[in-house]
């Protein structure tokens, strides 16, 4: 029983790093570019004008921030929630485009704003964050079972 209660603590402590790491690299990248930010999520075209510049100069530090105490194992509930709900907001975002067919640039981890990607690359982000958002299912799953060892 102790080594599954070691594996399952193991296995967590991995998908804090990793998902942790992304949002921390992700924030890090727009925060390194935020003008070129600002005109990456302008050519979402989802958010009303003057909404954008705020939202591009906040989510760098939301993902940063929540991305580091998620890393730092602060296995708190509106840590998880606040990323879960980033990526599912990304998805619908990318999503939302592709339908469209507005080829965006993603923005997750480089801002090269003039730079449009392809609907096959779109949706390679979209199964991408899909990946990330099932981590956070299975990391939350075996939270709840590690609390109830």
């Amino acid at each position: 029983m102790i080594m599954k209660d070691k594996l399952l603590t193991n296995m967590l402590v991995g998908l804090e790093l990793i998902l942790g790491g992304v949002f921390i690299y992700s924030g890090l990248m727009k925060l390194f570019n935020l003008e070129g930010f600002v005109i990456v999520v302008a050519n979402y075209k989802l958010i009303p004008t003057i909404f954008i510049k705020p939202f591009a100069y906040l989510l760098p530090f939301i993902e940063l921030g929540f991305g580091t105490m998620f890393l730092l194992g602060m296995r708190y509930r509106i840590v998880r929630h606040t990323l879960s709900g980033l990526l599912i907001i990304f998805i619908i975002a990318l999503t939302v485009n592709l339908i469209r067919g507005i080829n965006v640039e993603c923005g997750c981890f480089s801002v090269i704003s003039d730079q449009k990607s392809k609907s096959s690359e779109m949706i390679l982000f979209i199964i991408r964050d899909i990946v990330f958002l099932s981590m956070f299912i299975i990391y939350n799953f075996y939270l709840k079972k590690e609390k109830n060892l």
